[in-house]
């Protein structure tokens, strides 16, 4: 969600035009956009994971790395589909709506068994 309103504040705030007269192509502003979530993120996966381990006493079964790696594309996905949401919407409420129904809807469509 965080992606999304980055983007869009930018384009309500009219500074998105000063990046169309600069030498930055789409993709260098869409990383650049979607680059400090991702650490932030991964940040967030590490700390958790320690205090996990450290401090209530669960360990870590199987592969860190695999797991690590899982985060990393769980994360690189969610704040793409974040920047995905920014291209549809022209306002912050919009993107926020957006965001949290295209991230609820498939949690509760689930086949009940």
């Amino acid at each position: 969600m965080l992606t999304a309103l980055s983007v869009v504040r930018e384009k309500e705030l009219g500074s998105i035009i000063n990046l169309y007269v600069t030498p930055v192509t789409r993709s260098e502003f869409l990383l650049g956009k979607q680059m400090p979530y991702i650490v932030l993120a991964l940040l967030n996966f590490g700390l958790m994971t320690l205090l996990a381990v450290t401090a209530f006493g669960v360990p870590v079964k199987g592969s860190f790395l695999t797991l690590a790696a899982a985060a990393l594309l769980f994360v690189i996905f969610s704040t793409g589909f974040g920047l995905l949401v920014s291209t549809f919407t022209h306002s912050q409420i919009a993107a926020m709506f957006l965001a949290i129904i295209g991230t609820m809807i498939p949690t509760f469509s689930s086949p009940a068994y």
